[in-house]
């Protein structure tokens, strides 16, 4: 894959898009990967990883974060 050749599509792609929160959630998407690559996870011991799941599930159910699922549904009507 040519990474030029790639940006440039993208270019193209993001001059169609109209809808405000599909270019936010975009952005953040380029932001949550520019500090990924700068700052990877420490390691997590297992009772950290088992919390941190716990804390998302919760959160999951008490309607703070929506699924990868409900944000493909979400994506699949905007752009319907």
């Amino acid at each position: 894959m040519d990474i030029n050749l790639e940006k440039e599509r993208l270019k193209k792609e993001l001059d169609l898009v109209e809808d405000i929160e599909l270019l936010e959630a975009i952005h953040k998407v380029i932001e949550y990967g520019k500090s990924k690559a700068s700052k990877p996870y420490p390691p997590m011991s297992e009772e950290e990883y088992f919390d941190r799941i716990e804390k998302s599930r919760k959160a999951i159910q008490e309607g703070k974060l929506i699924t990868q699922e409900e944000a493909r549904e979400y994506f699949k009507k905007k752009n319907a």
